[in-house]
């Protein structure tokens, strides 16, 4: 929902082949009675499973596959009447996995298939790379960073994203970012959904493991350290996103 005007967004596709059937965005100003298609231009079978976002009067979605025009998200002023593309660095291309909006320092992140994590400082229109590509895209200098789904932001503002490789956290050193595995995936385990909620506790879902059964975990430190929190829970289920009550602040995967 855009906070701005109460707007949905919804985006839509049909087959998982990659640009066979490309994803669709539209938008409903009469909550969900009529929807209308967002001119979001071509877009790939696979968007940011996060959503978008919604920093200011702007919105900022996922989609673009490279090179037309490049692997980055679509922006827009006027609550999706018309967009325009993002503007990352050019060593970027793959798909927009996740996005989000850092509510300490009011800055965007935007995560890649494998190329890493991504900052914008402007609301979305140009983006700059933050942490090394994937392994498997540059084994001399990556890290296991491919595949950012989900990230989420601690109470001091550190950025936390899943991956192939599980739950990296962010240090500020000068200009820059390093990067911490708070914790590893040793197998299938891909990380897929992170979520804080009213209290800074973290959560954490990955995909299935028979070697990782643990459904949810949660951090009460910023993320430093994680244990199973995942009483009730199947341990044959996977949790890829977790959403926050606007009312009671209370979060559920």
């Amino acid at each position: 929902m855009n906070p701005a005007n109460g707007d949905l967004v919804a985006s839509t596709y049909s087959g998982p082949v990659i640009n066979a059937h490309s994803v669709t965005f539209y938008r409903s100003t009469d909550e969900g009675n009529t929807w209308t298609i967002i001119p979001s231009g071509h877009l790939s079978a696979a968007t940011a499973q996060t959503g978008c976002i919604f920093p200011g009067n702007t919105i900022v979605c996922g989609g673009y596959w490279a090179p037309a025009p490049a692997s980055s998200a679509w922006i827009s002023t006027d609550g999706g009447q018309t967009t325009t593309s993002a503007s990352t660095a050019t060593s970027n291309g793959g798909n927009v996995y996740g996005l989000g909006f850092n509510p300490v320092t009011q800055d965007l992140w935007l995560g890649t298939e494998q190329h890493g994590i991504f900052r914008s400082t402007d609301n979305g229109f140009t983006w700059t790379r933050q942490s090394p590509p994937a392994t498997s895209f540059d084994p001399a200098h990556g890290i296991r960073d491919g595949n950012i789904y989900g990230m989420t932001f601690d109470r001091n503002g550190n950025v936390l994203f899943g991956s192939q490789g599980g739950i990296w956290k962010s240090s500020k050193t000068g200009s820059g970012y390093t990067w911490t595995n708070v914790l590893t995936n040793h197998n299938t385990a891909d990380g897929k959904g992170l979520g804080r909620d009213a209290n800074g506790n973290l959560y954490y879902g990955h995909n299935h493991d028979p070697n990782d059964p643990t459904v949810v975990y949660r951090s009460t430190d910023d993320g430093n350290t994680w244990s199973a929190l995942d009483s009730g829970l199947p341990p044959s289920l996977e949790t890829h996103r977790f959403v926050v009550n606007t009312t009671d602040r209370k979060l559920t995967p």
